[in-house]
């Protein structure tokens, strides 16, 4: 058991590093550009994001809690 949640808290920790980083410093540097480019490079984001690494990254700290 302590394994299991030294691994959920592990995955916490990758998944909150990774939306603190978003919001701090990926959305900072968008709020500096041209709304239209903003747009567009949000785009661009949102289309590179979705890969199989990242979804179980974001997705694993709820997949160990109901485990």
């Amino acid at each position: 058991m302590s394994t299991l949640a030294l691994a959920t808290g592990l995955a916490c920790m990758l998944a909150s590093g990774a939306l603190f980083a978003f919001s701090a410093f990926v959305m900072a540097g968008l709020d500096r550009l041209a709304p239209q480019q903003g747009l567009l490079a949000m785009q661009s984001i949102n289309e590179r994001a979705v890969t199989p690494v990242f979804m179980a990254a974001l997705f694993a700290p709820a997949a160990l809690c109901v485990a």
